[in-house]
């Protein structure tokens, strides 16, 4: 396969690892666009012959790449959420989350049981199409298939279900936000 080529296939087929990294730190703040630089330059930057696996280095660039972000935008901080690293290195940050101490497993387990039923009530409100989209790609209540599979059913381009899965994403954000 020709370079150009691979290295679109690379981005194309890795780009909900980008926002998934992207999540990982805040959903406050809008990483997933700084993820997809990061897996752009993953993609270019990638070795074949290292014999690593292409997720496992992008990861790593992608998450690099908001780190950089972050402490180039520390200068003007922002209200601070339990993803803030408060001391550690890059490699083994310490957050305000891992500094909570949970002595109650079963509240624990309340708190997460409350998020999964108000994720849940906020799928299922959102319009038939969407709440179908947001399913069948993460494999709620069936199994999960990928944006191309959607993009089939729905007699739509892989793209434009992607384009899609942002917009619902964002939505969602929203909505969580108020909860």
């Amino acid at each position: 396969m020709e370079p150009q080529k691979r290295r679109e296939c690379l981005i194309t087929n890795n780009m909900r690892l980008a926002i998934s990294v992207a999540q990982k730190f805040s959903y406050e703040e809008d990483y997933e666009s700084v993820a997809m630089i990061g897996l752009i330059k993953a993609a270019d930057t990638f070795d074949l012959d290292k014999g690593i696996n292409f997720a496992t280095y992008a990861t790593r660039v992608i998450y690099n790449e908001i780190l950089m972000y972050i402490r180039k935008n520390k200068r003007h901080p922002q209200a601070l959420s339990i993803e803030t690293i408060i001391h550690g290195t890059d490699e083994n940050p310490l957050t305000i989350e891992d500094t909570l101490n949970y002595e109650d497993e079963q509240m624990m387990r309340l708190e997460q049981e409350e998020q999964t039923i108000e994720l849940h009530k906020i799928i299922h409100s959102l319009p038939d199409r969407e709440c179908k989209i947001i399913c069948q790609l993460y494999g709620i209540g069936e199994e999960s298939h990928t944006q191309k599979d959607v993009a089939e059913w729905l007699g739509i381009s892989q793209s434009y279900v992607s384009r899609l899965e942002k917009k619902i994403l964002k939505k969602m954000k929203l909505r969580l936000r108020s909860y």
